[in-house]
């Protein structure tokens, strides 16, 4: 057990400590790792790199202050990660090839994200040439463990294991503001043997995302991100509960998805991805599952928009195209003991390319009752966009769906579209 403040760490709050936790974690390293423990205090530091067989452990009352100034924060992209693609900051707490680190306590760390996120005199937002950094950013690690701590104002991604095996993230309290840009809660990217749970997550962007790299990222199409499990969350305001995707290339699979509760996000569970995009998303289970005042409860997109070429045609075209080694893969979603109130958009919406139709889709169960605010007079959006207003079960350019026990209160328009489906067994009910 190293006590920080018995090595010139300092905890009033204005302090740099970065170089003397750096110090510190040099001489933990040299006697195999311990534990980094933070008493009662505020501790204003740049980024801090654990090595394998360390914990830092914050203590109730403790708070780590990320540090505004960037040059505390080292550059991580290929020349220090062969075959990453992306150039960002290093996280505020972070580790690479490392193994058994862990993150614990009752204390709080405090990403200082306005330092980031709303640069310009004016209060715009201002882009550096890297991404900014993670609160909790872990590469090729092994056995992680993140676990009772509470993480706010995130300058980008909350906790972001990358390329990770075994990682458990326990009984963590995220909150960024909801117009923090691009401050999901937790997102497990290329990552094998995960499991989420117990967190209470409320943010700027998705709450929990599950990626597997775009099809410019050579190191994480080495690793799929498989074997995820998402349990006894609350998850609130984000843009989504649950998202897997865009970024899916390495392929994501066997995620279950289980007991959580969503409340006012834009979207429930979703699925998303596009032509060019590559990879595929099997096994997804989705079960006992609550969602109150929640846009649409469940989703899957094969046409989103977000970072693609819009000039190309091709990508977003409603014809059939050439299916090839670039083109998505979704199949095995199951959807069972779902219930939804105040949905506002569509009741749940499935639109896959008509050269690969999402596969083998059941929904079992399912109660969702929309929000009855929209009048008479209020638009329907055409089909092809997800905001489909207060409508019911939408689903295009699927192949193998089953419904047994579905029902969709107060919806407008028809129940139930099913366009160039095939394989459809059950119905709808109001």
């Amino acid at each position: 057990m190293f006590n920080v403040c018995e090595y010139g760490i300092i905890n009033d709050g204005a302090s740099d400590n970065t170089d003397a936790l750096r110090a510190l974690i040099e001489k933990m390293a040299l006697s195999g790792g311990g534990t980094l423990y933070f008493p009662p205090g505020k501790y204003l530091t740049g980024s801090v790199e654990l090595k394998s067989n360390m914990t830092l452990y914050l203590d109730a009352g403790a708070e780590l202050l990320a540090s505004g100034d960037r040059s505390r924060y080292p550059i991580i992209d290929s020349e220090r990660i062969p075959g990453l693609a992306r150039r960002g900051y290093a996280g505020v707490v972070c580790a690479f090839n490392a193994e058994n680190v862990c993150v614990r306590g009752e204390g709080t760390i405090n990403g200082q994200g306005a330092n980031w996120w709303f640069g310009g005199p004016d209060g715009t937002r201002k882009e550096d040439d890297y991404m900014r950094p993670r609160s909790i950013y872990f590469v090729l690690c092994r056995n992680v463990r993140i676990s009772g701590i509470r993480i706010v104002d995130s300058p980008c991604w909350t906790v972001h294991p990358l390329c990770c095996e075994n990682v458990s993230v326990t009984s963590v309290s995220i909150k960024n503001p909801p117009h923090s840009p691009n401050t999901d809660g937790i997102n497990p990217e290329s990552c094998r043997n995960v499991r989420i749970s117990d967190c209470d997550i409320d943010v700027g962007d998705d709450c929990v995302t599950i990626k597997a790299g775009t099809e410019n990222d050579p190191l994480q199409k080495l690793h799929p991100c498989e074997n995820v499990t998402v349990t006894g969350c609350t998850m609130s305001r984000g843009h989504g509960g649950v998202v897997i995707g865009s970024e899916m290339s390495g392929g994501v699979r066997n995620v279950a998805i289980s007991n959580c509760v969503f409340r006012g996000t834009d979207r429930g569970v979703r699925i998303k991805t596009r032509r060019g995009r590559a990879g595929s998303v099997k096994n997804v289970l989705i079960n006992g599952i609550i969602m109150d005042g929640v846009g649409t409860p469940v989703t899957v997109n094969c046409y989103y928009r977000c970072g693609a070429d819009m000039s190309d045609g091709r990508v977003f075209s409603p014809e059939a195209q050439p299916a090839d080694e670039t083109t998505p893969e979704i199949s095995g979603i199951r959807l069972r003991a779902v219930c939804a109130s105040g949905a506002k958009f569509a009741a749940a919406y499935f639109l896959g390319l008509p050269e690969r139709p999402v596969e083998d889709v059941s929904l079992v169960d399912v109660d969702i009752e929309m929000d009855g605010s929209f009048g008479a007079d209020e638009p329907i959006m055409t089909p092809m966009h997800e905001k489909t207003c207060a409508a019911g079960v939408f689903m295009k350019n699927v192949k193998g769906l089953s419904l047994s026990g579905v029902r969709v209160k107060n919806a407008r328009g028809e129940l139930f579209v099913a366009e160039n489906c095939e394989n459809v067994s059950g119905e709808v009910l109001p």
